[in-house]
């Protein structure tokens, strides 16, 4: 054989009802159908955990919004105390903490604020 002589080698393999061949051709078949419904449920995770995360940014924001309206309240009460003890009268204290209070309660809570407020001048104009 010379250098630029190539041969090229083919064989041929005709087997017919060799019942490994099957076996691993049905192996081969299930393995492939098991790996798509792998990647369908990898994708449903996916969605799943997106799903769980944006619940999760949800919560963290409403905990947030708690956690002022509680420390927002904590600190008005004490002004309150603070005021009382000072001598200031306890309806012109209330009238003005209850506003602050309320206020940090969000859109409902303005609103029942500008009530608070104003409703001391309103009882003693009447009194």
């Amino acid at each position: 054989m010379s250098m630029g002589e190539q041969y090229i080698l083919r064989m041929v393999v005709d087997v017919k009802n060799d019942q490994s061949l099957i076996a691993l051709e049905k192996s081969i078949k299930s393995a492939g159908g098991g790996f798509q419904n792998l990647q369908k449920q990898a994708g449903s995770t996916g969605k799943s955990m997106a799903s769980a995360a944006q619940a999760s940014k949800l919560l963290t924001d409403r905990t947030k919004r708690i956690n002022y309206a509680v420390q927002n309240a904590s600190y008005q009460f004490s002004d309150l105390a603070v005021q009382i003890q000072g001598g200031v009268d306890p309806m012109r204290a209330l009238s003005q903490q209850l506003p602050q209070l309320l206020g940090g309660l969000g859109m409902v809570g303005a609103g029942l604020a500008f009530a608070a407020a104003i409703m001391p001048t309103v009882i003693m104009l009447f009194t």
